[in-house]
């Protein structure tokens, strides 16, 4: 059976065309609509109305319009991850302004593309427009201007592991946001600040400014960042041993992407609700949310989303100790963050591609792989990884008769000192010397790290523990 009509929805995908020689709806109508589109994860018919709107723009001598068109479609081609297509495009919309005399709009636009540089891994770049950005706003006296380019400046400092600068520009972004009632951009800074907390394991900060960024979204009826904070916040219950909590908020984030048609929003959710069934050892429906997440994500042509699915796949493959399915998924995740230069995640899967060819015996390849991943966690401050990458290369060295493999992993004791850090240094010492005191740290750190243990590290407590009965 045919659905019924949906007039509002047909009203925006119909052709706009032109009337009696005029645009049948006025250019910034047209702009709308492609915003429209935009949130509902349409993004083909976007680019088709703002490509027409610029075309249409520039035949009737609206230069300002046409270029904030192609930015628009520069936006666009920046979410599908065609990066180096979105830069030439806001060339074009810059390369406009800039003819038309106005250089706020020029240094607006060269901060959008500096969100591009940013997803580039161009750091500097991306810092550079943005601080052009900050100090024309500064000069103008744009408050707004000046906290979305603070924002955007500790997104910078955050990613290269400048924590204490990140949250200065970040306070500075959510003073301005707060006193000026930008509150659609204060719900976003609020869950960057909490970004910030969860990296530098502060899981109550991180609670703290989720919750807030919940409560902003949720006043001012802003949907989609009520449900990424809710994602967000589900991370927080994990940790806290808070499973149920977890799942629900990913759901309930999930339910509002699929009513607003956000398709992104589908897949992000998706993706979150993936891990958290893979942490508590449901595989097969891990697996059911990280394919249907991938299938829209390649959809929508977002390359991005899809790199970061494929190395969720592949450590799910890993766990379910299938290594053939899980390299050639660890090789599509890494070739994806390199082409990206996503070099978080580029970081995570070639630390978990080298662990997995130590355990295979193919130490050359393992070393290689990870190799690359300790120099992008010491460069980009990959915490999450730092300790694991240190460790593998203790063994590898070990394994090649370099080092004395037990004397190393205590001085490792000495520089990483987060419970679960510390936990699985003990878990290795114990498993190369068996000394028993080395397993009893390991249980007591174990312990101490509190939360919801992942699959793979509730089977090393396992272990630890059948070991102490004589069944390991």
């Amino acid at each position: 059976m045919t659905p019924p009509a949906r007039p509002r929805r047909l009203w925006i995908v119909m052709h706009h065309g032109r009337y009696h020689g005029a645009p049948f709806y006025p250019l910034p109508v047209l702009r709308r609509k492609a915003q429209v589109l935009d949130l509902a994860g349409d993004w083909q018919p976007a680019e088709q109305i703002l490509g027409e709107g610029a075309v249409l723009a520039r035949g009737e001598g609206l230069p300002l319009i046409e270029a904030e068109c192609l930015q628009g479609d520069a936006e666009l081609l920046a979410m599908q991850g065609r990066y180096q297509e979105a830069l030439t495009m806001f060339d074009r919309a810059r390369t406009i302004v800039e003819s038309a005399d106005r250089p706020d709009l020029a240094i607006r636009i060269q901060g959008r593309a500096g969100n591009v540089s940013f997803y580039l891994g161009d750091f500097q770049g991306a810092a550079c427009s943005f601080q052009r950005m900050l100090d024309h706003a500064e000069r103008i006296g744009d408050r707004e201007m000046a906290a979305s380019a603070l924002a955007n400046l500790g997104l910078v400092d955050l990613e290269q592991g400048r924590h204490e600068q990140a949250e200065r520009s970040l306070l500075r972004a959510i003073d301005i946001q707060e006193r000026e009632n930008l509150h659609q951009r204060l719900a976003n800074s609020f869950g960057c600040l909490a970004t910030l907390c969860a990296r530098r394991r502060d899981t109550a900060g991180a609670t703290e400014y989720y919750r807030r960024q919940l409560a902003v979204a949720t006043a001012v009826g802003d949907r989609r960042t009520i449900g990424a904070s809710l994602s967000n916040l589900a991370g927080m219950h994990w940790q806290r041993g808070e499973s149920a909590l977890a799942l629900d908020c990913c759901q309930r984030s999930l339910l509002i992407a699929r009513s607003l048609g956000d398709r992104r929003g589908v897949a992000g959710a998706l993706g979150n609700i993936g891990i958290l069934h893979k942490n508590g050892g449901e595989f097969d429906r891990a697996e059911a949310c990280y394919r249907e997440a991938l299938v829209i994500d390649r959809e929508l042509g977002d390359r991005r989303a899809a790199a970061i699915v494929q190395g969720n796949l592949a450590n799910l493959f890993k766990l379910k100790g299938d290594a053939a399915r899980a390299r050639d998924a660890y090789d599509a995740a890494i070739a994806g963050c390199r082409e990206l230069a996503l070099r978080h995640y580029l970081c995570e899967s070639l630390y978990q591609k080298a662990d997995l060819l130590f355990e295979l015996g193919d130490r050359e390849a393992a070393q290689a792989a990870n190799g690359e991943a300790l120099a992008l966690a010491a460069e980009h401050g990959a915490a999450s990884v730092a300790a694991g990458t240190a460790v593998l290369d203790v063994k590898l060295r070990a394994a090649a008769g370099r080092c004395d493999a037990a004397a190393e992993l205590r001085e490792l004791l000495g520089r990483f000192a987060e419970p679960g850090q510390q936990a699985e240094l003990h878990a290795e010492l114990f498993l190369l010397t068996g000394d028993q005191r080395d397993r009893g740290a390991a249980l007591a750190a174990f312990d101490g790290a509190g939360g919801s243990p992942d699959i793979a590290v509730r089977r090393r407590i396992e272990r630890l523990r059948r070991a102490g009965t004589g069944d390991g």
